[in-house]
Order: structure tokens, then C-alpha cells, then sequence
């Protein structure tokens, strides 16, 4: 028979959906729901749906009738008084808003039709990382623990609610999610590039022009400098001719020099990566680099402030390397098309 401590510790590592499901079924466990952290891997709304590790619970009609649909099979019908606004609050509750504590990995607001989300005013949540969708900061900071910032990574969608203030306070990475192509819009990412706000920072769905990266650059060296680790990163082209004009022009203008990583951790056969340097000051170097993320297969083009002897001269051993990475690249490729 086990004790009240040694239930609520085998509740705070029960699977989220499954404690939900048995704690339903058991009035006298609330108790112990309630005071158990809840520990999910992935907390996303989407409109009128929730899921919580993948596990959906939607609302959704059919004629007159309301009905839950549980992860897009099962469903249970609600009374007929029940509104959609009533029964949306009342899964918001039973999924996050009956326990006191709620550490997320990954926190999303994934809103096409919706602009605003009714949260339990209860609501206290430990964040890794965070997509805030269209749902301005201001209103999700009162939600978020103190003690979880910074963020380890913070999704904007730059366009639709503006970059909140203190940027440098809430995430140690800022991947900006560009989406209406308005003025307003790129200068306000623009000053926010210019100041560094952000030691970390990926523009997801937009690149920066050769002429913004050197000014970028020069920016960067007027200042005296950034702090070792500060890069930007955004998306190139999938056409090897134009990434090697855009990397070419780059390196002319800036006085780059080809270079290898010093340390092997950064070789790989999967990013098939190409470095360039240019001098900073006398403790770091500015390292431009070419690369093809393993995880999304897009190529991308990152700035970085690193420490002066990351890099060395590029040698005949190195360009043999990086032509073996592009010739393994290839095939890859090639065999991924044909199936």
C-alpha cells in the first residue's frame, strides 16, 4: 500500500494524458493531482484544440450538438446548454488549470482564426522554450515563472505582435518568425539586429541582402566589438550557384579568409559547412559560415563573434574534406529523390 508521498511522486512522473484519464476516474486522488507538478514534453493550442504531448482534445460540432473529440477519434457529446466559450474554459481547466505547477519543454500558440486565449488566471507555467504565435508577450509574461527566464528559445512572429521590451531578459535565443512584409516590421527587426539585443538570434522565414550583413558586420566592429557567442543566422538559397555569389561577395567585401574550424566538433558530412573569418579585435574573430541544418535540410548562412583561434588556415587536407562532404551531400540527396 503506498503513502500519500509516495503517490504524489509516482503522479508527478505519470505521463501527462494518463494522470489526466486516472485522476478523472478517482475523486480521491485530486488532492494529490492537484499539488503533483505535471511535467509535459509539449503544451500547443491551436484553435478551439489543445494538445498535450501530441494528444489532442478538440471541440468541435455537429448540428446543434457540442462534442469533445479525443485526439481525433473518440468523442462525448455535451449537455445542450453548454456553449462553445463555456466548454473551452472547462477543458482549459481540467487539462492545465487544476495543478499548481507546470513544467513545458516546448510551449506553442499554433492560432490561425483566433487572436486571444482565455488562460486559467491560476496559471503558473515553467518554460524551456516558447512560440508565442500571435499572442503579444505581454499578456503571456504573467503566466510564465520568473525563475525559467531566460528562455532557452523564443519564437516571434514578428508582424503580428511587436518585439516585446528587454528582449535580453526572457531568452538567450530569439528565432524571429517573419510574417507580413511590411516597413515597420523590418526596421523594427533591423534596430533590434543593430543593437544585439539578443545574444542568439535566427530570422526564420527571411534573409538579410549582402549590403545588411556587411553593415551588420561593421556595426558590430564600431561598438568595440560583441560579446563571444553573438550571431545571427537566416535562411539561403537551395541553388549552389547563388549561395556561392552570396558567400564570394561576402567574403571580397568584408576581407574574409577561407579558414577550418580548429575544434572537429564542428566537421560534419551532414552540413557539408564552408568558414570564412574577418579580424575583429584582438581577442575574437567574426566567422561567417555556410551550412545545411540536418534537421530542416534548409542551408543557412550564420554570423558569429567567437574567440580568436576557433579558426585555422584552410589547408589542401580541408578542401579535400569539404569536397567529400558535398559529394556524400549529393548522393544523399539523389538517393532521397528517387524514393
Amino acid at each position: 500500500m503506498t503513502t500519500y508521498l509516495s503517490t504524489k511522486a509516482i503522479f508527478e512522473h505519470f505521463e501527462a494524458n494518463r494522470r489526466i484519464y486516472v485522476s478523472s476516474r478517482c475523486p480521491d486522488l485530486k488532492k494529490i493531482d492537484k499539488l503533483a507538478p505535471l511535467h509535459l514534453d509539449s503544451l500547443e493550442f491551436r484553435d478551439w484544440n489543445v494538445l498535450l504531448n501530441g494528444f489532442s482534445y478538440e471541440l468541435g460540432a455537429t448540428g446543434d450538438e457540442i462534442k469533445i473529440i479525443f485526439n481525433g477519434s473518440q468523442t462525448r457529446v455535451l449537455p445542450k446548454n453548454v456553449t462553445f466559450e463555456r466548454a473551452r474554459d472547462k477543458i482549459m481547466f481540467h487539462l492545465i488549470g487544476r495543478v499548481e505547477v507546470i513544467r513545458v519543454k516546448n510551449f506553442s500558440f499554433n492560432l490561425k482564426k483566433q487572436r486571444s486565449l482565455h488562460l486559467p488566471r491560476s496559471l503558473r507555467i515553467h518554460v524551456n522554450s516558447m512560440n508565442s504565435g500571435p499572442i503579444p508577450m505581454s499578456k503571456l509574461l504573467p503566466r510564465i515563472t520568473d525563475s525559467c527566464l531566460p528562455l532557452g528559445e523564443l519564437k516571434l512572429s514578428v508582424g503580428q505582435t511587436p518585439l516585446p521590451a528587454q528582449l535580453s531578459k526572457l531568452t538567450d535565443k530569439l528565432v524571429i518568425l517573419y510574417q507580413n512584409n511590411n516597413l515597420e516590421s523590418l526596421l523594427e527587426i533591423w534596430g533590434m539586429l543593430a543593437e544585439q539585443k539578443v545574444k542568439m538570434v535566427e530570422l526564420d522565414s527571411m534573409h538579410l541582402t549582402n549590403d545588411e550583413l556587411v553593415e551588420l558586420a561593421r556595426i558590430w566592429e564600431a561598438d568595440g566589438g560583441r560579446e563571444i557567442g553573438t550571431s545571427v543566422t537566416m535562411l539561403m538559397s537551395d541553388c549552389w550557384i547563388r549561395r556561392r555569389m552570396v558567400f564570394s561577395d561576402l567574403k571580397r567585401r568584408l576581407n574574409g579568409t577561407d579558414v577550418m574550424m580548429a575544434n572537429w566538433k564542428y566537421w560534419s558530412f551532414k552540413n557539408c559547412s564552408k568558414h570564412m573569418t574577418v579580424p575583429f579585435n584582438k581577442s575574437s574573430e567574426l566567422v561567417v559560415t555556410e551550412y545545411r541544418d540536418s534537421s530542416t535540410r534548409n542551408w543557412k548562412l550564420k554570423m558569429e563573434v567567437m574567440p580568436v583561434g576557433s579558426t585555422c588556415p584552410f589547408t589542401c587536407f580541408g578542401y579535400l574534406v569539404s569536397l567529400i562532404c558535398y559529394f556524400i551531400s549529393f548522393i544523399v540527396m539523389f538517393v532521397r529523390g528517387l524514393f
